[in-house]
């Protein structure tokens, strides 16, 4: 997970909202205003495995269930974009985290620490960080489960990126090359999109 720097609400939410189920919402034209700016807000890549938002199939996300906090359904800085994860098993993300929510040991992906807190290998695994304080590693743990990072399907595709990362690499890279591959994979193109997995590229190059 890497850290999420959140903007300004759209306008809209401020108006016309009070009063509406998230279902009368999502039939109006703020739902969609809104959607377009969690994307460009994340660069494209879902809040949590990092995997780039497929089209229009991924979900505003909230950060707090609107079961647990139904008041807070229209706040901006609960939301974010998540991907629609995969399906039995490999449901990983939003989707699986669901209704599920424990204020703490839940890391918001709005802040700076959920960057800190991973550590990638390259075979597409997942696990805390070494070094990080005993509460810490916990938070860390319970997030891994509570969005089923380690997935079979998340970990075989941080691998596949993992492998394709090293084979640009070579052997013995010079500077120029492993400059240009942080510029294709840490940085959005010209649409403003990030690459998927920046926090195990980030990892892997520097």
């Amino acid at each position: 997970m890497r850290g999420i720097h959140k903007q300004a609400a759209p306008a809209c939410l401020a108006k016309g909202c009070a009063g509406k189920t998230w279902e009368q919402f999502m039939r109006m034209p703020c739902h969609e205003t809104t959607r377009q700016s969690l994307n460009a807000e994340q660069s494209g890549v879902c809040c949590y495995c990092e995997t780039e938002l497929p089209g229009a199939a991924w979900h505003i996300e909230h950060l707090i269930p609107r079961s647990k906090r139904a008041s807070l359904r229209f706040k901006y800085e609960y939301m974010a974009a998540s991907c629609n994860g995969a399906q039995g098993d490999d449901r990983h993300c939003g989707h699986w985290k669901d209704a599920d929510y424990d204020m703490f040991r839940f890391v918001s992906p709005h802040s700076g620490q959920t960057a800190t807190m991973f550590a990638y290998s390259i075979d597409g695994k997942i696990a805390p960080r070494k070094g990080l304080t005993s509460e810490l590693h916990k938070k860390a743990n319970y997030m891994i489960d509570l969005l089923n990072l380690r997935s079979a399907a998340l970990e075989r595709h941080r691998g596949s990126h993992a492998k394709n990362v090293i084979k640009s690499l070579g052997s013995n890279p010079t500077p120029l090359a492993k400059e240009r591959l942080k510029k294709r994979l840490l940085e959005t193109n010209s649409n403003g999109q990030l690459p998927s997995f920046y926090s195990l590229s980030l990892a892997l190059l520097t």
